[in-house]
């Protein structure tokens, strides 16, 4: 199991770089070989499978399904813009305008935060 280990980590921080090079397929394919292995996810792990899911599932609203399904694994506590970035596209992906802006939205107050934290003050 030790052995595995080191394996399995590399294959989700290669997953993330796939993921960078927007080649969702090959990324869907070691993330979910990682998934696995809960010593092998980072803080982002859940968001890069779910987008990873999204796009290799195609277009339409049928891969957002998948990908809106796949973002549920994403803990609430690891729900930062990105997050609200990603469901937004799978949103409007799948006809939901109205909902793909609400995700816009809340992605923009999840960055405010974040910067606002980072300089000490409060909204």
């Amino acid at each position: 199991m030790a052995a595995q280990k080191p394996r399995s980590k590399w294959l989700a921080d290669a997953g993330h770089a796939l993921i960078e090079a927007r080649q969702y397929g090959a990324a869907k394919a070691l993330l979910d070989q990682a998934a696995a292995d809960s010593a092998a996810r980072f803080a982002g792990f859940d968001l890069d499978r779910a987008i990873a899911a999204f796009h290799a599932a195609g277009e339409g609203a049928e891969s957002a399904g998948v990908g809106l399904k796949a973002l549920g694994a994403v803990p609430a506590a690891n729900r930062g813009a990105s997050y609200y970035l990603a469901r937004a596209e799978m949103l409007d992906a799948k006809g939901d305008r109205a909902g793909a802006i609400a995700a816009l939205r809340d992605g923009v107050q999840a960055a405010a935060v974040v910067t606002d934290a980072h300089s000490g003050s409060v909204l």
